[in-house]
């Protein structure tokens, strides 16, 4: 499967289901130590695990993610499950969830996630920066821009 905006379908589906994990998960406790001054939850490694299960099993695009590595293809999903792992832990809801489709090396598809149960904060839950593939429709009419590098970004409420 290769057509974009049926990958971009796919992917706010699978989002709604994790958005769920992290919104539940906030606060959660660091228990994968990596790299001097870096960790893990086991929200991020569940999360990832559930992303990883899903995209490849509805896309057949293999995944390469923070937390377990994984292999690159002509395209490849590129996942951070909690970016901001250290804010997650602390409570503090200024993280999120990246996932990036890569077509030989080049970004084709980001989606930046900030699911949040705070009425303050929902008004920004996702961003996506799709390239121009020519007439594109916005979810609930949500405002877009161009950005510098020609790639149409659209801001706003996806779903809820």
């Amino acid at each position: 499967m290769t057509d974009a905006r049926e990958l971009y379908r796919i992917v706010l589906t699978i989002l709604t289901d994790i958005e769920r994990m992290f919104i539940d998960g906030l606060g959660a406790d660091p228990t994968h130590m990596k790299a001097a001054g870096q960790f893990a939850t086991d929200v991020d490694l569940a999360i990832e695990t559930c992303l990883r299960r899903r995209l490849i099993h509805e896309t057949g695009i293999p995944v390469l993610g923070e937390e377990y590595g994984g292999d690159c293809g002509e395209l490849t999903w590129v996942v951070d499950p909690i970016d901001g792992t250290a804010n997650f832990a602390a409570g503090n809801p200024m993280s999120c969830i990246l996932i990036s489709l890569l077509a030989d090396g080049v970004p084709v598809l980001a989606i930046t996630s900030v699911p949040h149960d705070r009425p303050t904060l929902r008004r920004l839950r996702r961003v996506t920066a799709i390239p121009q593939w020519g007439t594109t429709t916005t979810t609930r009419g949500a405002p877009r821009g161009r950005s510098p590098c020609g790639v149409l970004l659209y801001l706003g409420v996806v779903g809820k």
